[in-house]
């Protein structure tokens, strides 16, 4: 009897705890359904208070789109604030500066988009602009809002408010940076329309519409649904910015009445540079799904009331079940939009979160093949292969095995018809069960078509290379055959001389061709070392006070003679009020030389050759413009937007009969850029060319002129007699013809075959007993550079003074410093100028 009175009172403590349990639940139940029922007004403004975190993760998303495209503009004007940064203004002159400041221009749009941005500078209180408009030298920078912003950001990247162009009368943006430790600022002018939300990947609600406005609410850029006129928009904007700053729709259930009276609710996100992303939702789609909500609770209610008599039974189920997804949740937070737990040993699958079509066709647990198998049907048919084997069971188990925490790749998938690209990751951690994996799915399309932009850009860049590089064959095969042309009548004229010594007057004939042809030689290898000057930013510049009338008549007058000799006409005519001007004559002629000589070369018998100079601004700061027109062959349209770069030639029409090596042009546009001016072509085909030259000179007028430079006049030649030269040379034809001439001049040489003999004959001689040192550069055992260093090493006291001159074939702008680094005193290129030798021996040992 006790023991059944023991169990009866067992049984009866269960049926209660069941019973309470159940109670519990009912009770639970029917408040629920109570508070379901009469709150509806609740269940609005929870549906309000969600729609408002969705409009502003909306509108935040929105708006870290928007600064993402500020990122190239960002890049490239940081770039460009090192071109106008002090080390930079330190290390160029003004017009190095602004050539390289306006390659950059020239990169920048490139990369932008040509008429996305309007690039310019200020350097040293000076416009330097892509596209120079007029009245830039006396527009005050100081008093614009992007120019004072940009100084107070001290280095950082700012962007104004829109405001209207003066130049274009558009609305624009300005983007500035100030240049390091200076007060120079580079700008970018862009366009509203140029700022787009290109691929944001959130949709927005149906007839939701997308506002950007700056700091002071103007509108900037707009995806709208609601249609108007402009002052209709421009109206509501205005009200909605309005309602926004003074905080009246910052609540949840706050709204506003659009153009055509519709409610909608106002979601916003103000970004770091002020501008404000507005997203509107109409009413009509926030509370569509609320009319579903009482649909779905009364199926709810139903479902809870059915299995409400087992709530108990499935409380741990859910439980072990809500542990799992925590967990999941832990590895991969909510950045995917497809996540499945793969179990490698078993072969099997759980759906965590699926896209709607994989949800469509497979169920929350199954087999891995099956997962597979599906995504093959999605997947790029190229690629799926590859995906295959990447998440194969079996490399997943190797990758676990190998601790490799995160592996996967991007693959092409497709949405809706649309191929896009996704990242795919397989996950491990030891937190998950074991013989486990993670396996998830992110879409990055944006961030796949910004790479693939970024490799297109440097593919395009490479192939830029690829067409400079060939431009620069085609040049050095040009170059070859014009060098070999001289040489190869040096060679046959010289057989020719030596064949007819008995000839005296055939004789003289050839050895007045051969110096023709060497001076010819000689103008195509000045042009190369010209370039490199020039390429390297060495080109050099003597001012002096110089008659300009004088000095073209002078230039004019030998191509005039041989213009009238091959029956052409040529005509000058000048309008200038100021003939005395301050400049670099000796750069003005080789100008004036590339120009005539072309001109008078490309223009066949019987037609002209005209110059005209005339004076644009009188003044001590005046302009002078120096046009020359031709009747000859003219130019193609495609060969003259390369008329002006190195390298490039034009064998088409004519020229490929005519000595040069096509480098005249971009030499003369590097001068004429350098000394502050302009040149400009217009040509067409059988009808002529005409150059115009348009140079800034300073006149001689007034009382802060500077005072006329006069030329020193050699009032004797500098005298050889006497004078111990020690010549270092290793060629014997070389040393030969300089020893021979030198000893003609009264000289007594003392000779030396390679740099080391020129450093033991120097240690050999008495102080001082040595006039000067002509060091060849390329030399065995010792080269020019290293005896000239250990000469200046030596412990005597003509080491440091005694002249040591560079004689040497390797006149390039680098050779010429690499030998005043090794301590010569200058450099003479080969073949040699006597003339300048002496003149240089002249200046170093004050003969």
């Amino acid at each position: 009897m006790k023991g059944r009175d023991t169990e009866k009172r067992h049984s009866l403590a269960v049926f209660k705890r069941m019973l309470k349990q159940g109670r519990y639940s009912l009770a639970i139940l029917i408040l629920f359904t109570i508070l379901v029922l009469l709150s509806r007004v609740a269940i609005e403004e929870i549906i309000l208070n969600n729609v408002q975190h969705m409009g502003e993760s909306l509108a935040q998303s929105y708006s870290t789109e928007e600064e993402r495209n500020m990122i190239g503009y960002q890049l490239l004007l940081e770039l460009g604030a090192s071109y106008v940064s002090e080390d930079a203004v330190s290390y160029m002159d003004q017009d190095t500066l602004e050539l390289y400041l306006k390659r950059y221009f020239q990169d920048a749009i490139h990369v932008m988009g040509e008429g996305v941005i309007d690039p310019y500078a200020v350097v040293n209180g000076e416009i330097v602009a892509a596209n120079p408009w007029t009245g830039d030298s006396v527009y005050d920078v100081s008093e614009t809002e992007w120019y004072r912003k940009a100084l107070e950001a001290d280095g950082k990247v700012i962007f104004t408010n829109a405001y209207t162009d003066v130049i274009s009368g558009k609305a624009v943006i300005t983007a500035a940076v100030k240049g390091e430790g200076t007060n120079n600022v580079v700008a970018f002018d862009v366009f509203p329309e140029n700022f787009r939300v290109e691929d944001n990947r959130q949709e927005l609600p149906e007839g939701s519409s997308y506002f950007l406005c700056d700091s002071n609410g103007t509108l900037l850029y707009r995806e709208s649904a609601v249609n108007g006129t402009e002052e209709e928009i421009s109206a509501y904007i205005k009200r909605l910015f309005d309602a926004i700053q003074s905080g009246d729709l910052d609540a949840a259930d706050a709204y506003i009445t659009d153009i055509v009276g519709e409610k909608r609710g106002i979601y916003y996100n103000e970004a770091e540079n002020g501008w404000v992303s507005i997203i509107t939702i109409p009413y009509t789609s926030i509370l569509a799904e609320f009319g579903q909500l009482r649909f779905w609770t009364v199926g709810i209610l139903t479902i809870f009331w059915v299995l409400g008599g087992i709530m108990t039974i499935r409380s741990y189920l859910l439980n072990r079940d809500m542990e799992r997804t925590n967990e999941t949740v832990r590895v991969l937070g909510n950045s995917y939009y497809a996540i499945y737990r793969v179990n490698y040993r078993h072969g099997t699958y759980d759906m965590i979160k699926g896209s709607d079509y994989i949800r469509a066709h497979l169920p929350l647990h199954g087999a891995y093949d099956e997962l597979m198998a599906t995504l093959g049907k999605v997947i790029h048919q190229n690629i799926y292969q590859d995906f295959k084997d990447a998440f194969s069971l079996e490399h997943l188990q190797e990758l676990v095995q190998k601790r490799v925490r995160d592996f996967g790749g991007d693959f092409l998938r497709r949405f809706n018809g649309q191929y896009r690209w996704v990242n795919v990751r397989a996950l491990f951690d030891e937190s998950l069960s074991v013989g486990e994996v993670v396996l998830c799915f992110r879409e990055v399309d944006e961030e796949k078509q910004a790479e693939l932009r970024q490799m297109e850009f440097l593919e395009n860049t490479l192939q830029t290379m690829k067409e400079s590089e060939a431009s620069k064959d085609r040049f050095f095969s040009n170059m070859s055959h014009d060098m070999r042309t001289p040489l190869n009548a040096i060679l046959g004229l010289s057989q020719l001389a030596q064949d007819h010594v008995d000839d005296p007057v055939r004789t003289a004939d050839y050895l007045d061709k051969i110096n023709h042809s060497s001076h010819q030689l000689l103008e195509l290898i000045n042009d190369i070392l010209e370039l490199s000057k020039i390429e390297q930013g060495k080109l050099s510049f003597n001012e002096s006070e110089f008659d300009l009338r004088r000095y073209i008549e002078d230039c004019c007058s030998s191509f005039q003679f041989q213009a009238e000799r091959e029956n052409k006409a040529f005509s000058i005519s000048f309008r200038i009020q100021d003939q005395e001007v301050i400049g670099d004559p000796q750069r003005l002629g080789q100008v004036l030389n590339n120009l005539l000589s072309n001109a008078v070369k490309f223009t066949g018998a019987g037609g002209s050759v005209r110059v005209d100079v005339v004076q644009m601004e009188p003044g001590p700061h005046a302009k002078y413009q120096i046009t020359v027109t031709d009747t000859g062959v003219g130019m193609s349209e495609k060969f003259l937007e390369k008329l002006f770069l190195p390298y490039e030639r034009d064998t088409q029409f004519g020229a490929k009969n005519i000595s040069g090596t096509g480098l005249g042009m971009p030499i003369a546009k590097s001068i004429v850029q350098h000394m502050g001016g302009r040149i400009t072509v217009e040509s067409t085909l059988g009808e002529g060319t005409t150059f115009t030259v348009t140079l800034p000179f300073q006149t001689p007028r007034g009382d802060a002129a500077p005072q006329k430079e006069t030329q020193q006049v050699q009032t004797e030649e500098y005298q050889l007699d006497g004078k111990l030269m020690l010549v270092a040379e290793d060629n014997e034809l070389n040393m030969e013809i300089t020893t021979e001439i030198l000893r003609s001049q009264g000289a007594q040489i003392l000779q030396a075959w390679n740099g080391r003999e020129a450093l033991e004959v120097f240690e050999q001689s008495q102080p001082f007993g040595i006039d000067a040192i002509l060091m060849d550069m390329q030399m065995p055992e010792m080269n020019g550079c290293e005896a000239a260093k250990a000469i200046r090493a030596l412990d005597r006291a003509d080491a440091q003074s005694v002249p040591i001159i560079a004689v040497t074939a390797n006149a390039f702008a680098e050779d010429i410093a690499a030998t005043a680094a090794a301590g010569m005193n200058a450099h003479v290129s080969k073949p040699i100028d006597f003339e300048v030798l002496k003149q240089t021996l002249r200046d170093l040992a004050g003969g």
